[in-house]
């Protein structure tokens, strides 16, 4: 009987230097892990857009119209792609963007249903006294994946607007003749400051795209938790994060576009002189 408490004993005191062994290093890897993850800086600045009007200029007022639906499909809300919208375009720094609310308010003051032509978009924004309106148009729409979703905006500016520039840079372009476009990721087309609208990209988003889903995972920095579960990949599978990444792109274009146009208008201006 003593023999055999000896011999359990003496297992027990074998087994202790092993046990202590692994506590140490279950330690000393949650301190490295804390270690590390205190290295990694929690919050990241997202990628922002600025206007490029000059700074010096009061600040842009835009309007944004309801978009239209040409996607052939019903499942797409229009009013929601364009509350999208808005909410991204409200976060370019230099421009301020009104309310969807209020432009509706006033489109059912005029009568208007929709935005129907450029002398409509024309008249709602003298009413809404902006500087510019961006018309929009859903061309493609598919909620399943891969996601799918095509979008085409025009920039309109009212006679006088501040931001028209050189109105001698001119080159209409009629944004309703981009409804059925289907095109690559990136398709751009620079209008003017006479009859046609100023700015107009038309731009096809597929999530199965490689550009699309690096483009993706950009914007995702500093508006995803990095240790949620789907991470940056929410934007690529869920339809209404799509849409917000989609909205976020498409605005980087316009406002590259309006860059364009007006540096194309000083080297005309300039040379001229």
């Amino acid at each position: 009987m003593a023999s055999e408490h000896l011999m359990r004993g003496r297992s027990l005191t074998g087994l202790f230097p092993s046990v202590v062994c692994a506590v140490v290093c279950v330690v000393v890897l949650v301190a490295l892990g804390a270690c590390g993850t205190g290295s990694k800086p929690r919050f990241v600045t997202p990628a922002t857009l600025e206007s490029p009007y000059a700074a010096d200029q009061t600040v842009t007022v835009w309007a944004i119209a309801p978009m239209r639906n040409e996607s052939g499909t019903s499942a797409v809300d229009p009013l929601r792609v364009s509350d999208a919208l808005v909410a991204e375009m409200q976060q370019v720094r230099g421009v301020q963007v009104l309310s969807l609310n209020r432009t509706l308010a006033t489109m059912r003051t005029l009568g208007m249903a929709g935005v129907e032509s450029q002398a409509d978009a024309l008249q709602l924004a003298q009413e809404l006294g902006v500087d510019a309106i961006v018309v929009g148009t859903i061309t493609a729409y598919d909620p399943y994946d891969p996601l799918q979703l095509g979008l085409a905006l025009a920039l309109i500016a009212p006679p006088g607007s501040p931001i028209i520039g050189d109105p001698s840079s001119s080159g209409a372009v009629d944004p309703y003749a981009l409804e059925a476009v289907g095109s690559d990721f990136g398709l751009s087309l620079g209008g003017g400051a006479g009859a046609g609208p100023l700015s107009v990209i038309a731009v096809h988003y597929d999530s199965a795209n490689h550009d699309v889903r690096l483009a993706a995972n950009r914007y995702s920095e500093g508006r995803t938790e990095s240790v949620s579960a789907m991470g940056w990949e929410a934007y690529v599978t869920s339809m209404r994060m799509f849409t917000k990444f989609a909205c976020y792109d498409a605005t980087s274009r316009l406002l590259r576009q309006e860059r364009i146009r007006l540096a194309g208008a000083h080297r005309a201006a300039v040379s001229e002189r």
